[in-house]
């Protein structure tokens, strides 16, 4: 369902759908978006992937109802080294270039991380993403005070164990304990050459600095693992202005979008 009432005004919209909602339609557009973006994109890993995921934040044009830009989601619930913790995990993200910037992404973030806030179950509640790009990454420092890994800082051992026990589920041997990377195995999504070129020239960008330092391989498909505490004590200013601005633009009950199930 539509989230955000159609505006002449706008260019684009943003909704958050379930996946068992989503349309064969949609899903062939959502994996047309990845090649578009990505090289060596399997129809089969995708599928596979999108199926584990429970919502999909999804922006698309008001002209056409084209979709531009995605984001897969799933929440966690589970125990690590004896204490409870709820995950918020995101899959594959891709926003056409020409909407690079936009809040609308952000937008359905804030409308799913409101809902699952209240509730979740764990002793804390992270956000986990495997970035291959700056893109992904620089979510964090314009979202949270605190976010791992960061040049500035040292990860905590509690966020450390829970990086390299999610690194380690996701990447098997492939995880580089050391430096917090899923190392490609060859075959995996890669950033187009001219994305990856374009992290690269942002010399005077220190997060995107951070990120090429971090992870120097993700042109050759290797993710940098990240994690933020989804707490309004950690948000942004940004992030707070984001979570007020979706209620105020609209007042769509979206529970029914919302399950308990969690792996």
């Amino acid at each position: 369902m539509a989230v955000e009432d159609i505006n002449v005004t706008k260019e684009i919209i943003w909704e958050l759908r379930t996946v068992d909602g989503l349309s064969e339609t949609e899903t062939a557009a959502m994996l047309q978006l990845m090649h578009h973006c990505y090289d060596n994109v399997s129809k089969e890993t995708f599928l596979n992937d999108l199926e584990d995921k429970h919502w999909v934040l999804m922006i698309r044009t008001v002209a056409t109802g084209e979709i531009v830009g995605f984001s897969t989601q799933k929440l966690r619930e589970l125990e690590i080294d004896g204490t409870a913790y709820s995950i918020l995990f995101s899959g594959d993200t891709v926003v056409e270039r020409k909407y690079w910037g936009k809040r609308e992404l952000l937008l359905a973030s804030a409308c799913l991380v409101d809902d699952l806030m209240q509730r979740v179950k764990g002793e804390k509640f992270y956000w986990f993403l495997i970035s291959k790009g700056y893109k992904t990454y620089h979510f964090l420092p314009v979202l949270f005070k605190e976010f791992y890994p960061n040049r500035d800082y040292p990860i905590p051992t509690r966020e450390k164990r829970i990086i390299d026990f999610l690194g380690s589920e996701l990447g098997g041997d492939l995880y580089d304990l050391e430096r917090g990377v899923i190392e490609s195995q060859g075959g995996w999504y890669v950033l187009k050459e001219d994305i990856a070129e374009m992290t690269t020239l942002r010399t005077k960008d220190p997060h995107a600095q951070s990120f090429v330092q971090l992870n120097p391989r993700f042109g050759q498909g290797d993710e940098l693992c990240c994690l933020a505490e989804l707490n309004p004590r950690n948000f942004t200013n940004v992030a707070l202005r984001l979570l007020r601005n979706y209620k105020l633009e609209h007042a769509t009950d979206h529970r029914s979008l919302f399950h308990e199930g969690s792996a």
